[in-house]
């Protein structure tokens, strides 16, 4: 069982730690970040979790039987015009992957952006190969956005990022039929 918690920038060395090369913080943040991942970039983005109505949600994950932080989780690009945010920068303790922790924190901020905040659709980016994440975001409702695809180049190498797509009218729908997880 987690809890989310508000990211503090003094969480920003711990989550350093847990991403120890560039494919790594690529496949992590696209290229939102500059590697090697800095502590003054990484409080630079953390100012814009701050204020009233900002654009970006950061939360850890609390594990509540030893209160460990397990993991990190953003909702970013909070569009409340056009009530849209982004699932962004899922990242989970590295010893801690493939117990549910990340399925758990996606849980948690898609229930958050639908029940407290003023959200309908939910999209985020994964690269393709990540087929344990992507089994992760179906388990919670997203889908592919048609062909929409990007791609990152990593050395030689092209990474195929996927974009999915989470309405609440969809989340809801699977709520009420007793699928959600």
């Amino acid at each position: 069982m987690l809890k989310l918690e508000r990211f503090a920038i003094e969480d920003i060395p711990r989550l350093i730690s847990w991403v120890p090369s560039q494919p790594e913080m690529i496949q992590w943040t696209g290229h939102f970040f500059q590697w090697p991942l800095q502590e003054n970039e990484m409080a630079e983005h953390y100012r814009t979790t701050l204020g009233s109505n900002p654009r970006c949600f950061a939360f850890r994950a609390r594990r509540l039987r030893d209160e460990q932080i397990v993991g990190h989780i953003e909702l970013d690009l909070i569009d409340y015009k056009n009530y849209y945010a982004s699932l962004a920068r899922v990242l989970v303790m590295p010893p801690e992957r493939s117990k549910g922790i990340g399925s758990a924190m996606v849980d948690l901020v898609v229930r958050l952006a639908f029940t407290r905040l003023p959200l309908q659709t939910l999209g985020l980016n994964v690269v393709s190969f990540n087929l344990a994440a992507i089994a992760c975001y179906r388990r919670i409702g997203f889908l592919p956005a048609g062909n929409s695809t990007t791609s990152y180049m990593i050395g030689e190498k092209q990474w195929m990022v996927n974009q999915m797509v989470l309405q609440k009218r969809d989340w809801m729908a699977r709520r009420n039929r007793g699928l959600e997880t």
